[in-house]
C-alpha cells in the first residue's frame, strides 16, 4: 500500500513538471500602429496605416487610422510627406507624388499619431534589373517561357516573378442588346522546376505559384537561365505580360513569411508563423522594388 503510494507522489510531481505555464501580459496587448507600405518606381506611391488588435477585443475589423503624420527620409534626409486619400474605398490609405526612388539609397518612413507609439521603418532600395532576354513558345498544349539576365553583382538580390495578361470580354445588354467589352486581369500561373526558387514545391516537383521568388545567392554577378511552364489549357489573350521585380531584403522576408503563413492557416497543429515586421516600436512592412514590365506577343 506504501509503494502504491509513493508512486502516484512521484507520477504527481512528474506531471506537475511537464506543464508549461505561457504567461499573458496584458501591457503586451496594448494597441500599436500598422504600417503596410511598398516604395518602387511608379509616379504615386501608398501607403496603409491601421492599428493591431488585441486578443482580448471581441471585434477583429481592421481598425483604420486616418488621421496620422508620414514623413518620408532618403539617407536621413526628409523629402516629403504622405498625404491622406479621403476615400470611402480605401480607408487608411496615404499617398505620395513625384517621388523619384534611387537605387541602394536608405529610405526610411516616420508614422506619429497623438494615440500610438511613433513608429518608423526602413530599407535600402535595390538597383534596377538588367535588360531581360525572354522568348515564348508554344508546345503542344503548353505555353515554355525562357527567360536569361544578368544579376547585378556585389550586392545580395531578391527577385520576384510573375506573368499575367489582360481579358477582354464582352457583355451585351438584354434589355438593349448593347455590347460591352470589359477587361479584367489574369494571373496566369507558370511553374518551373529550377531548384532554387524559394517557393513551396508540390507533388510534381514543381513551382507554382503566382510569383515564384529567389535569391542570388551562388550566382552573385552570373548569368540566371530560367524556364517557365504554363499549366495545361491555360488561357492567354493575345498579349503575356512578365513582372519581374527585385525586392529589398525585408520585403522577400515579408512575402516568404506570408507563403508559410497561408500554408499553415487552419492546422491547428502546425508551428505558429510569424510575418516578418520592419516597423520598430508598430508592425507591419515598409520596403521596395525595382519594377521591370515585359510584354510579349502571345503565339498561336
Amino acid at each position: 500500500m506504501l509503494r502504491i503510494i509513493f508512486n502516484l507522489f512521484i507520477a504527481i510531481i512528474v506531471l506537475q513538471s511537464c506543464e508549461k505555464e505561457l504567461p499573458f501580459n496584458e501591457d503586451q496587448e496594448k494597441y500599436r500602429l500598422v504600417v503596410q507600405s511598398e516604395i518602387t518606381t511608379k509616379d504615386t506611391n501608398y501607403c496603409i496605416i491601421s492599428s493591431s488588435l488585441s486578443v482580448l477585443d471581441g471585434n477583429f475589423n481592421e481598425p483604420y487610422v486616418n488621421d496620422a503624420t508620414i514623413t518620408l527620409f532618403e539617407n536621413d534626409v526628409e523629402i516629403g510627406n504622405f498625404e491622406y486619400l479621403n476615400s470611402i474605398y480605401k480607408p487608411g490609405t496615404y499617398y505620395i507624388t513625384g517621388l523619384v526612388v534611387k537605387a541602394r539609397r536608405t529610405y526610411k518612413i516616420i508614422v506619429s499619431h497623438p494615440k500610438y507609439e511613433t513608429v518608423e521603418g526602413s530599407f535600402i532600395m535595390p538597383s534596377i534589373l538588367n535588360p531581360v532576354d525572354i522568348n515564348l513558345l508554344k508546345t503542344g498544349e503548353r505555353y515554355v517561357a525562357n527567360m536569361s539576365f544578368t544579376d547585378n553583382s556585389d550586392e545580395a538580390n531578391f527577385y520576384g516573378l510573375g506573368a499575367y495578361s489582360i481579358v477582354k470580354n464582352i457583355f451585351i445588354d438584354p434589355l438593349t442588346a448593347d455590347t460591352t467589352i470589359l477587361t479584367s486581369l489574369n494571373k496566369n500561373l507558370f511553374c518551373s522546376n529550377e531548384s532554387f526558387f524559394l517557393n513551396t514545391i508540390n507533388s510534381d516537383g514543381n513551382y507554382c505559384d503566382p510569383e515564384l521568388l529567389f535569391n542570388d545567392k551562388n550566382k552573385d554577378g552570373r548569368r540566371i537561365d530560367i524556364q517557365l511552364k504554363s499549366n495545361l489549357n491555360e488561357s492567354f489573350s493575345d498579349t503575356l505580360f512578365i513582372n519581374f521585380k527585385s525586392f529589398s531584403e525585408d520585403m522577400m522576408k515579408y512575402k516568404l513569411s506570408v507563403l508559410k503563413y497561408e500554408l499553415t492557416k487552419g492546422n491547428y497543429f502546425a508551428e505558429p508563423v510569424l510575418v516578418h515586421s520592419n516597423i520598430k516600436n508598430g508592425l507591419g512592412i515598409f520596403a521596395g522594388y525595382a519594377n521591370y514590365n515585359i510584354a510579349i506577343p502571345v503565339p498561336e
